[in-house]
């Protein structure tokens, strides 16, 4: 089913990382970490819903590359029309009260939708156990960082960030190199007890599903994010 929805702001995540809000179709719904198929002349792109479904507006996060479905994206201003069809895919949230979130770049976006909706259903002391491991290049490329912050502070929220190269941050929650089983075990001791839930490009999730498996942990739940290659 097609649905309509209006630009009605855009955020600058990072230099290279946008969110564009939309006005939300009235019979329109969806579970946190779902995504939707964008309808344009330049083409169809599927894109991650990166907010939580009890908000009264829908937003779309995307990193800008050359393509030209990402440029006429960048493009959008304030009552642009967007179609779109959704929505699609089954990286959503179970009942389990102990989580390990792993996000790799724009991965972000379906668990930003999660731990979105997590937050607004309140009394999180009672609700369970989080932790986010998010990777990326450099602090810069941190989309959604203050919000995040801000969540650690709501809820019982506790992340990581690691950086390929990490710069002159100084903080206890930074970790340098990518992201792998070995260094999240050390952050987290009881990480074999958590679901597992990974977001990223595709070779991240496959190495790190695996590492996951070759030590015994099978309750995982994966999304591999395409178009890190200019889409």
């Amino acid at each position: 089913m097609k649905f309509q929805c209006t630009v009605i702001e855009i955020i600058n995540r990072t230099q290279l990382v946008r969110s564009i809000r939309t006005t939300k179709p009235e019979n329109f719904t969806f579970k946190a970490g779902q995504f939707v198929k964008i309808l344009s002349n330049s083409g169809t792109k599927y894109l991650s819903i990166s907010c939580a479904p009890s908000r009264n507006f829908l937003e779309f996060t995307k990193r800008i590359t050359e393509s030209d479905f990402s440029q006429r994206f960048n493009d959008l201003k304030q009552q642009d029309l967007i179609v779109f069809e959704g929505p699609f895919g089954n990286f959503v949230l179970d009942d389990d009260r102990k989580i390990a979130f792993v996000a790799g770049g724009i991965g972000i976006t379906p668990i930003y939708s999660m731990l979105d909706e997590l937050l607004l259903k309140g009394n999180m002391e009672n609700r369970g156990d989080f932790v986010l491991f998010y990777g990326n290049r450099t602090s810069d490329d941190i989309a959604f960082y203050n919000e995040l912050e801000n969540m650690s502070l709501s809820m019982n929220l506790k992340i990581f960030f690691f950086l390929d190269n990490l710069d002159t941050l100084n903080d206890d929650n930074f970790r340098p190199g990518f992201l792998s089983y070995d260094k999240m075990k050390a952050c987290l001791p009881d990480i074999t007890e958590r679901k597992i839930y990974i977001s990223g490009p595709p070779k991240m999730v496959e190495t790190i599903t695996e590492q996951f498996k070759a030590h015994g942990i099978q309750n995982i739940k994966t999304e591999k994010i395409q178009g890190y290659s200019g889409a």
